[in-house]
């Protein structure tokens, strides 16, 4: 899938999101698109805060040096 392709899929699920109140990661997961690309363990893997959030110690340590 292009970039442009995952792009307006992503945007599609996006504003399904907004204009009906549902989860985002539930219509991602739903989204045959999506799911021709990724898997229900990949999306968990995405979508697992801990994973971005691993060097935040190490960041604001260097940051905020005493």
């Amino acid at each position: 899938m292009t970039r442009e392709k995952a792009y307006e899929v992503v945007q599609k699920n996006a504003m399904k999101t907004w204009s009906s109140n549902e989860n985002f990661f539930d219509n991602l997961k739903n989204d045959k698109e999506i799911k021709s690309q990724l898997s229900t363990d990949d999306l968990d893997k995405l979508f697992n805060m801990n994973s971005h959030l691993r060097y935040i110690s190490t960041i604001y340590s260097r940051v905020f040096k005493s």
